[in-house]
């Protein structure tokens, strides 16, 4: 059980260290979307057949669109009356 619990506290570590870098180089760049900033959060996990969950906020049939055409799937939940 330790094993498991370290193996998770050590990826948890890591997506946050990525998450973070990222952050900082977004800042340094012209995002223009909110899926822009998705896209490029995500690149890494890109063309390798990852299922990327997000929060509605950021869910939206045109982002899940061109994440499928790069080989990563998405679950969240679509707005009626969301707002691109």
């Amino acid at each position: 059980m330790s094993d498991l619990c370290q193996i998770s506290s050590v990826h948890t570590m890591q997506t946050w260290q990525m998450w973070y870098k990222n952050i900082l180089v977004l800042r340094c760049t012209d995002v223009v979307t909110f899926a822009d900033m998705v896209k490029r959060l995500v690149r890494p996990w890109c063309g390798k057949g990852r299922n990327i969950t997000m929060d509605n906020f950021f869910t939206s049939i045109p982002l899940a669109e061109d994440l499928f055409a790069e080989k990563a799937t998405i679950v969240g939940t679509l707005q009626k009356n969301h707002q691109e």
